[in-house]
C-alpha cells in the first residue's frame, strides 16, 4: 500500500469468530504500512464507533445479533452517508447484494472468495471515495461567503485556494482515471466499476465547476 494507507483505519463488523480472524489475517498480509482495524460484533456497536469517527472504511456483515440484510446497510449508511461501507457477504445473491450498493454501499465482497488483493482493492476504492467526497465538501464551502466580513485583500488568497482545489480535483480525476484502467484488466466487480463511473463523472462536472468560479470576477467583501 502508499503511504497513505498508514492513515487506513477499518471499522470491521463482525460476529462471527471465523471469519473476523480470516479478515484479519488478510489485513495482515497487506503491504506495510498496514490499516489498522477495530471489531465490533452489532450495529449497536458499530454506530458508536461512526459517531466517535476517525474510520476511513466499515466492512461489514449484512447479519448480525441485532440487525440483518437491507436493514444493516441502511443503519450504516443512514448513519454516515460519506463513510464507504463494504459488504462482507456470505451470500452470492446478487439481487440483493445490488440492492445493497443502491441502497449506498460501497461494493461487496464474498466470504470466502476473496484475498488480500482484493481487500487491497477495496480499501484503496474506499480511500478514493472519502478523498472525493472531502473534495466536494471543501469546494462547496468555497462557494459560500463565510460568516464573518472578508478583507479586500483576500481577493488573491481567495483565487489561490480555489486554484489549489481545481489543482487537487486534477489529481482525483488523474487517480480515478488510471483505477479505471487497471478495473477493465482486472477482477473488478461490476459494482466497483459502477462507483469508478460515477466519481469520473462527478470529478469532471466539478472542475467545470471550478473553471467557471476561477474566470469569474473576484469575490468582494460585504460592505459594512
Amino acid at each position: 500500500m502508499s503511504q497513505a494507507d498508514h492513515d487506513c483505519h477499518i471499522l470491521m463488523v463482525e460476529d462471527n469468530p471465523g471469519d473476523a480472524r480470516l479478515t484479519q489475517r488478510l489485513i495482515g498480509q497487506l503491504p506495510q504500512p498496514r490499516p489498522s482495524w477495530k471489531q465490533v460484533t452489532t450495529v449497536a456497536d458499530a454506530l458508536t464507533e461512526i459517531a466517535r469517527g476517525g474510520y476511513t472504511v466499515v466492512l461489514t456483515d449484512l447479519d448480525l445479533p441485532d440487525s440483518s440484510g437491507r436493514e444493516t446497510c441502511h443503519r450504516l449508511v443512514g448513519a454516515a452517508p460519506d463513510l464507504p461501507i463494504v459488504l462482507l457477504s456470505g451470500s452470492q445473491d446478487e439481487v440483493a447484494l445490488e440492492e445493497a450498493l443502491a441502497m449506498g454501499a460501497l461494493d461487496f465482497l464474498v466470504k470466502g472468495e476473496f484475498d488480500a488483493s482484493d481487500l487491497h482493492r477495496v480499501l484503496r476504492l474506499a480511500q478514493v471515495h472519502g478523498s472525493h467526497r472531502r473534495l466536494i465538501a471543501y469546494s462547496l464551502s468555497l462557494g459560500s461567503p463565510p460568516p464573518p466580513p472578508v478583507p479586500h485583500g483576500d481577493a488573491a488568497s481567495w483565487s489561490g485556494e480555489l486554484a489549489t482545489s481545481r489543482d487537487l480535483l486534477l489529481t482525483c480525476q488523474k487517480a480515478l482515471l488510471h483505477l479505471s484502467q487497471a478495473s477493465t484488466a482486472s477482477s473488478a466487480t461490476a459494482g466497483q466499476r459502477a462507483v469508478l463511473q460515477r466519481l469520473e463523472h462527478s470529478t469532471e462536472a466539478l472542475l467545470v465547476q471550478m473553471a467557471a468560479l476561477l474566470q469569474a470576477p473576484a469575490r468582494q467583501p460585504p460592505h459594512s
